[in-house]
């Protein structure tokens, strides 16, 4: 969560925080009100080696996709700006790493965006996106993150068919699924 004048900007992952604790958004917004007065907790040494490995994983993952050939059009030295990603979009790069995706109040940056042939906006190909995870079965907030980024690559007109992919930590192969059925599931349970 991120205050830009008097508004917010929120990633999908503040909407995870709330779907897990309403008092996590209370507090990284109190956070962002009164800067310096509280400061969050720092991470264990647990959690930073989780995310060490998360981290690995995500690399792993990259090198796995440039071993094979696949191009990978690499947005990570752009951070807090939509134009380069919607640039590469427009362009049909192959798979971009680390876009920036902005809709109204949200933004974020999945891990992948990969070029599909489906129609979209942008032509004959869309995108869908790909997130790498350490754990070794979905869960439900993983796939919350995914239709975040899955709706604004719609509302960008990037997005064909709304569908989303994930690479995880396990013996399990790279999976893709739609972002409505995840959506729709979600909300009716």
């Amino acid at each position: 969560m991120k205050k830009e004048g008097s508004r917010y900007r929120l990633s999908p992952s503040d909407l995870v925080n709330f779907t897990r604790s309403e008092f996590i958004t209370w507090m990284d917004r109190y956070a962002c009100e009164r800067p310096g007065e509280i400061h969050p907790d720092p991470d264990s040494e647990e959690q930073r080696i989780i995310q060490d490995k998360g981290i690995e994983h995500e690399q792993a993952f990259l090198d796995s996709l440039e071993a094979q050939g696949r191009r990978v059009c690499d947005l990570s030295n752009f951070r807090g700006t939509p134009e380069p990603t919607l640039d590469a979009m427009r362009r049909g790069e192959e798979i971009i790493y680390q876009g920036y995706l902005v809709n109204g109040e949200f933004a974020g940056y999945p891990d992948f965006l990969v070029r599909v042939e489906s129609p979209s906006g942008l032509g004959a190909w869309s995108y869908e996106p790909w997130d790498t995870k350490l754990a070794r079965h979905p869960k439900p907030y993983f796939l919350i993150q995914l239709c975040c980024y899955a709706e604004m690559l719609e509302l960008a007109r990037a997005c064909g068919r709304s569908t989303c992919g994930w690479s995880w930590g396990g013996p399990m192969p790279n999976q893709r699924c739609s972002a409505r059925m995840i959506f729709s599931t979600i909300t009716v349970s």
